[in-house]
């Protein structure tokens, strides 16, 4: 996938097991892009481009690089997959009603 790194799209795309090229919007609040797409690059699920270096050469780069690398696809995958939490919804709740709050 070639997209930007807003929570909920990153979290898909972990929980796909989907490789990205993440290209991050400078202007989200608190570049809060910038931090999730540094997270998942550094766990190896992703690369890392910056917007203000972005172009066609750049993205052509990064994609040859990967297309014709299908064993660093393959690790991405693995360690977006890693980084999910399929059952997190699931777990919280649980969480929430062991609390004492709720007696």
């Amino acid at each position: 996938a070639v997209s930007r790194a807003g929570a909920m799209t990153t979290a898909e795309l972990a929980a796909w097991g989907l490789p990205a090229i993440l290209v991050p919007l400078p202007t989200a609040a608190a570049d809060h892009q910038t931090a999730n797409a540094r997270a998942i690059a550094a766990s190896d699920a992703a690369v890392l481009l910056r917007q203000d270096r972005f172009d066609a050469a750049v993205l052509d780069h990064a994609l040859n690089g990967l297309l014709n690398a299908p064993g660093k696809l393959a690790g991405m995958a693995e360690a977006a997959f890693e980084r999910a939490r399929p059952a997190a919804a699931h777990d919280i709740a649980a969480h929430i009603l062991t609390m004492r709050c709720f007696e």
